[in-house]
């Protein structure tokens, strides 16, 4: 079907018109099976962003192209409702959401395959609340553990599983790389060919789950043998953070958990604390090490080296892997303080620059006291 300008610029109002309404718009079936007529092309299976719906849920009404048949209809491709459950009310609550969807689903002409939608509780309680719920009148499937987005998420929040998983399968690849490129002699194509095969698999998504505990560190770390890999995560992962502070990412569940460090009662904040982001105060190792809270905390050390409410992205990554990396010639003092196993005339050159009068012929111990005054 050829649309001309007109037509076309109709359609786009349409939609434009359909996204910021109050109610979603009804897909007819009939007048689409009617503008197709007997020799309509066939129905396309809508792209992802296309099928994702809003929330509150508002379908995409850009004219779709027209089935061959009455009976076609669009399926949506994932949907996932959360809220947190501290009683029976919240409960009943996300189940009044769950009706709610399946109903305006049916209003569109919109199936839900109830094989393929499970519900899960995310929890570290000993016994947290359980409640049955269903999809259309049949219930849904309670499970541990489920896959999203190439992530294995885990009722507890452990992402242990999950990297376990993928060192196993770069490992595997690795020795399909090493099997393949024996004969290789420029060492950039064999580089180049363990970036694209191996550590993309040790760095998908490791925003979401990025270890603290050693053990997973150190798993990851043997399959890289020429970078540290878990600067680079942490890079990412404060990159992304910085590009929400900034207003540059929109992510409101993490601009929510963003603050300033603002003094309480009207008193100033001490020099040595030089923190510009307030970080949340941890009682649990969780919490400490959540992906938020560090990125806080390196986000704080990159402030002190450059103005991140002014500076490039490019000037803050610069600085950031300075600090993340942790090298001896960017972590070593200037000006060092000398100490009672440094050697008197090291002793004597430090006074002197700080212009801090001594007796030539006072020994090392009287030297010292000068230099802790």
């Amino acid at each position: 079907m050829e649309l001309n300008e007109q037509e076309s610029a109709d359609y786009f109002a349409e939609y434009f018109h359909s996204v910021y309404s109050a109610q979603p718009p009804r897909l007819s079936v009939e007048d689409a099976g009617q503008a197709g007529g007997a020799g309509g092309r066939g129905a396309r299976a809508p792209h992802r962003a296309e099928r994702r719906p809003r929330c509150p849920p508002r379908w995409p009404a850009s004219r779709p192209r027209p089935p061959p048949a009455p009976t076609a209809c669009c399926l949506l491709d994932d949907i996932k409702l959360f809220l947190e459950i501290r009683s029976e009310e919240d409960a009943i609550r996300l189940q009044q959401d769950i009706d709610r969807v399946v109903a305006w689903g049916c209003d569109n002409k919109l199936e839900f395959n109830g094989s393929k939608c499970v519900q899960m509780t995310f929890s570290r309680a000993r016994e947290p609340l359980r409640h049955q719920y269903t999809l259309g009148g049949g219930a849904l499937a309670r499970v541990s553990s489920v896959r999203d987005l190439g992530v294995k998420f885990t009722s507890t929040l452990s992402f242990s599983d999950h990297i376990v998983n993928i060192c196993k399968g770069a490992f595997k690849t690795l020795g399909f790389v090493l099997r393949s490129c024996q004969d290789f002699t420029d060492i950039l194509t064999v580089k180049a060919l363990y970036n694209a095969l191996v550590r993309s698999k040790l760095e998908s998504n490791a925003v979401i789950w990025a270890p603290h505990e050693i053990k997973y560190n150190l798993m990851l770390e043997r399959m890289v043998g020429y970078s540290k890999i878990e600067v680079r995560r942490d890079l990412a992962l404060t990159k992304m953070v910085f590009m929400v502070f900034r207003g540059w990412l929109c992510n409101p569940t993490v601009l929510e958990s963003i603050g300033l460090a603002v003094p309480a009662g009207g008193c100033g904040l001490r020099r040595r604390a030089g923190r510009l982001l307030a970080a949340p105060t941890a009682r649990t190792n969780l919490l400490h090490e959540a992906p938020v809270t560090r990125a806080i905390r390196l986000i704080n050390k990159a402030s002190e080296r450059t103005d991140i409410l002014t500076c490039s992205l490019g000037e803050f990554v610069k600085n950031s892997v300075v600090i993340m990396d942790n090298a001896a010639y960017h972590s070593t003092q200037i000006d060092r303080k000398p100490t009672m196993s440094s050697l008197k005339i090291h002793m004597q050159e430090w006074l002197t620059r700080k212009n801090v009068p001594f007796n030539e012929s006072a020994r090392k111990c009287d030297l010292m006291n000068l230099i802790n005054q």
